[in-house]
């Protein structure tokens, strides 16, 4: 097959403007091939990506390459950015990544090994993290896989140590709020001061959305469209969300006061002011959903299921926030893992990660 060009045009409504991305896709006829959105896939080299079932889990960690990086451009247009990720010359994986992975159970480390192409480190991504389908061709249905990306930038002032993962998640929890006045998250995220880091658990959220990918306990994320009441299909998704008219909705026993109205990331446009955080989680114990960003998506209810259960119940590290009032703690608000609410849903997960089904 000749060499050929991937043209992508996408408007971005942050900047406003039409942005438009060439992308030289490889001389052999099949990929890998990345999604850029819901209707263009890109042809990209991933580094370890040849045969990587055989590869150890814990050396399946890259350094993004030059063509990884031009893919990458592409994902920041869609943000609005016009910023180049870096590509990254990388002697060994980190540390901390292998430990992580090292330290899973071993039935989860074998799903994850069928499924894990490869964790890739960049710096300038518009987003902490990404995980996306790979396919083999550019018209194939079927994904043989996932990979990770991960963004350095986004961990960089918050290193490994005790308080880091504390002060990045309760950043990321107020960031679902329209910023108010005296108002403030605390968490608490680790037992010891050696529990695990911002970055880790960015990793642990990656691995859920991975599991994701060809499973049948989740629909496809990436399809274009959803067929209504084909939820039963779907075990872990049917447990808190339904499809409607090809909208994916939380059941309605679980779409708590003010819950549509929420969005996540800084600059957020969340319609909710951070002086209604009490009665949000307030509402969101009476759910199954374990983490506030869990009820805004179906993807990220299974990403911070699978993160704060492993978290919590693998690592053994704690997971709470207090919602501050002028300096004063007026609610605190904990894991859900060991409460009744969330008792079907922590009996799925665990088959799931246990390789029981």
């Amino acid at each position: 097959m000749r060499n050929k060009w991937l043209i992508i045009v996408s408007a971005s409504v942050v900047m406003g403007v039409a942005l438009s991305f060439i992308l030289r896709a490889p001389t052999r006829e099949n990929g890998p091939y990345l999604p850029l959105d819901g209707q263009h896939r890109v042809a990209v080299t991933l580094p370890g990506s040849d045969d990587f079932g055989k590869v150890p889990l814990g050396n399946r960690i890259f350094g993004v390459d030059e063509n990884l990086s031009n893919y990458l451009v592409g994902i920041n247009a869609l943000h609005g950015s016009h910023q180049s990720p870096l590509s990254i010359n990388m002697k060994a994986p980190p540390k901390a990544i292998t430990d992580l992975l090292n330290a899973l159970p071993d039935a989860l480390r074998a799903l994850l090994s069928r499924k894990l192409v490869g964790i890739y480190l960049t710096a300038n991504l518009t987003v902490s993290g990404l995980t996306q389908p790979v396919f083999p061709t550019l018209a194939s249905e079927t994904p043989y896989g996932g990979v990770i990306i991960l963004n350095l930038e986004s961990f960089e002032t918050h290193a490994k140590s005790a308080g880091s993962l504390d002060t990045w998640m309760a950043t990321r929890e107020y960031a679902i709020f329209k910023p108010a006045k005296n108002t403030a998250i605390r968490a608490r995220m680790s037992q010891t001061p050696d529990g695990l880091g911002a970055f880790e658990y960015e990793l642990l959220r990656g691995l859920g959305m991975l599991l994701t990918i060809g499973s049948e306990h989740f629909f496809d994320w990436n399809a274009n469209t959803l067929a209504d009441g084909s939820e039963s299909k779907y075990p872990f998704f049917a447990l808190s969300w339904l499809i409607q008219h090809q909208l994916l909705l939380p059941l309605p026993a679980f779409d708590f006061k003010g819950r549509k109205d929420l969005a996540a990331g800084s600059g957020s446009t969340s319609k909710v002011a951070a002086t209604h955080m009490r009665e949000i989680y307030e509402g969101l114990e009476q759910t199954n959903f374990p983490t506030l960003y869990a009820a805004l998506s179906p993807i990220d209810d299974f990403a911070e299921s699978f993160a704060s259960f492993i978290h919590t119940k693998v690592f053994h590290q704690t997971f709470e926030f207090d919602i501050l009032v002028n300096g004063k703690k007026v609610k605190t608000v904990r894991s859900c893992w060991d409460e009744p609410r969330c008792a079907t849903k922590r009996a799925l997960l665990e088959k799931i990660i246990m390789g029981e089904i």
